[in-house]
């Protein structure tokens, strides 16, 4: 999968910023929600093409997968309960994000970064978070190039070969 990932805080012209730097390329932007699955066997209602497909507010997929396909009480489950759970859902994700990536010759992820600042009384926020970051880990260790962007200007993080995710 060619798989590059762009990285901010809340409004620092993470879509903007992409769109100038591949302006010569012939895009696709795909909004967060967009690219749910809707049940357990459904396959990417992505069209097979040759453009760069740029899935802005990547944080959005995770937040509505999330409230789908994880229990609310989760936390109240025995904690190796949880982490099944957790590693079903993220394995899960993993793979619609790699069907959308069959579907195009360049998949740009756009994401806010949600674990800054105090962290959320409420439960399922911070699953949310956690399974965000877990997500993250995971696209960056498998990106080509990523790239943190605050104030639409772009700091480079890693702009090479993919990895195999670290274990968290």
């Amino acid at each position: 999968m060619n798989l590059d990932l762009y990285l901010g805080g809340y409004a620092q012209g993470k879509l903007q910023y992409v769109l100038q730097k591949y302006s010569d390329q012939n895009m696709e932007i795909a909004e967060g929600t967009q690219l749910i699955c809707e049940g357990p066997d459904a396959t990417c209602g992505c069209e097979q093409t040759d453009v760069c497909r740029i899935w802005n507010h990547f944080h959005c997929f995770v937040r509505e997968m999330a409230a789908n396909r994880l229990p609310a009480h989760l936390s109240e489950f025995p904690y190796c309960e949880q982490e099944k759970r957790e590693d079903l859902f993220l394995n899960e994700c993993w793979e619609r994000i790699r069907q959308v990536g069959q579907t195009c010759r360049k998949l740009i992820v756009i994401s806010d970064i949600a674990g800054n600042g105090i962290v959320p009384l409420d439960p399922k926020e911070r699953i949310y978070r956690e399974m965000l970051g877990r997500l993250q880990v995971r696209l960056a260790a498998q990106a080509g190039h990523v790239e943190r962007v605050t104030a639409g200007l772009g700091q480079v993080l890693k702009d090479g070969e993919s990895n195999d995710p670290l274990e968290d």
